[in-house]
């Protein structure tokens, strides 16, 4: 394999505070991209194309996506 790449589709809340929300893209547990979640004034979709490394790709593959999503600055 020479190449991978991943396209997302997302609606997230536009309440959710951008300089600190954003999704991890793992692939066997291995980071393979951040995406980040600018601020919005309405849920409008959104699509994000990520290039995978195929380097990460072995027989069983895994793919894991993480939301970091925060709403206030408080813990």
């Amino acid at each position: 394999m020479r190449s991978a790449r991943l396209r997302l589709q997302l609606t997230y809340s536009p309440s959710l505070l951008a300089e600190l929300s954003h999704i991890k893209v793992y692939l066997n547990n291995e980071v393979v991209g951040v995406v980040p979640l600018p601020r919005q004034q309405t849920p409008e979709p959104v699509q994000v194309e990520l290039v995978l490394d195929p380097r990460y790709f072995s027989d069983y593959n895994q793919l894991r996506l993480q939301l970091i999503g925060h709403y206030s600055m408080d813990c």
